[in-house]
């Protein structure tokens, strides 16, 4: 069974405080009105919003160090575990949408993956080098089925 890893706010601040920002500017760019975490906790999805139709989403953002030009894997990954943020979303009387971003080094690229995207993806076990020695569950997802941004814009105002 898969352990979650310790939240690390070291790491949160890095990753995910600028992402956040990034992310939350360019949605509200696009007429969506954001606020924090749906469930105020640090393993649940990072962005709440509604869309002009005043349907809620959820967003959850992650970083590719690694992406800092083309992006450096030919999948899209997302850890298996966050399945489990869409299947709580379908639970919400919300019935908010969940988007996963993958956002570049330099915060300034994205690939969104749909939550149903994430559902339907399978599953498979692979070892990286900060894995448990067993390795971890992840999703790997085509390019096809992802949706790219550039947030070179949004990214001035912010970092």
């Amino acid at each position: 069974m898969y352990k979650r890893k310790k939240f690390d706010l070291k790491n949160y601040y890095e990753n995910d405080c600028p992402a956040k920002l990034v992310v939350t500017f360019f949605l509200q760019g696009q007429g969506y009105k954001c606020t924090g975490s749906p469930y105020c906790s640090e393993y649940a999805s990072d962005i709440i919003c509604y869309n002009r139709l005043g349907e809620c989403q959820f967003h959850e953002m992650s970083r590719t160090k690694k992406w800092v030009d083309d992006f450096p894997y030919t999948t899209i990954y997302q850890p298996a575990y966050k399945k489990k943020y869409v299947e709580e979303a379908m639970q919400d009387e919300r019935k908010p949408k969940t988007f996963f971003w993958v956002l570049s080094h330099n915060f300034d690229k994205a690939y969104v993956v749909s939550g149903q995207t994430l559902l339907n993806t399978p599953v498979k076990r692979v070892h990286f080098h900060n894995s448990p020695a067993s390795g971890e569950d992840f999703c790997f997802i085509d390019f096809d089925k992802a949706k790219f941004f550039d947030l070179s814009e949004y990214v001035k105002g912010v970092l």
